[in-house]
């Protein structure tokens, strides 16, 4: 089994590059879809966040704008995650990593450096946008947004990717057929070490 993990701002076509991955023997964990799940089934875990919130800043959280932003501010801090919330997501994702048998999984996350699931991959890409106001506008047009308010706001929260190392960095130019090429060439090169470690190990 290979672990393949994408990362890179919101719009950078993580979720568009997982789809074109997917096959019979191939996962898909969109680790943002766990997250909005979590949230809504542990109250319990949200209530835990809070209070370490509160007390790691001193300061009141009033309402959910205050806790996402002061969740991401502090997200963005850390060099690793660590509030409750993520706790959960990430040993829920364990678990599905754990209990899938296909050849191939796909983490897809825009923090995924910050977390000890980096460290699971066998494979990383990092995206990048050809053009920034292509990937806000691919934002606006997913999401259904009315102006871009609102990613700015996430824009602001997010990671510096040039503190780690990545197997593949691309630049996304927004045509399809350039991530299909992208797809192949990564499904191409786990083949290839595969069967170098394969090879490898008959000869000891």
């Amino acid at each position: 089994m290979s672990i393949i993990g994408i990362t890179g701002k919101s719009g950078t076509g993580k979720s568009l590059l997982s789809k074109k991955l997917k096959s019979e023997d191939t996962f898909i964990i969109d680790i943002d879809k766990i997250s909005r799940a979590f949230f809504i089934e542990h109250h319990d875990t949200i209530e835990q966040t809070i209070y370490y919130l509160q007390n790691r800043h001193n300061t009141l959280i009033e309402n959910s704008q205050a806790f996402w932003d002061l969740l991401m501010a502090t997200r963005k801090e850390e060099d690793s995650l660590s509030d409750p919330l993520w706790q959960g997501i990430e040993s829920k994702t364990t678990e599905l990593i754990r209990s899938n048998t296909s050849s191939n999984i796909v983490l897809d996350y825009a923090l995924l450096p910050k977390t000890n699931l980096f460290s699971l991959c066998d494979y990383t890409v990092l995206l990048l946008p050809y053009n920034d106001s292509l990937r806000k506008q691919a934002v606006i047009r997913r999401d259904n947004l009315q102006d871009t308010k609102r990613l700015d706001r996430r824009d602001k929260f997010s990671i510096d990717y040039q503190r780690y190392k990545f197997n593949k960095i691309f630049i996304n130019t927004y045509d399809e057929p350039s991530i299909s090429s992208l797809a192949k060439s990564i499904l191409e090169e786990l083949e290839l070490s595969t069967l170098e470690k394969d090879d490898s190990s008959q000869e000891k």
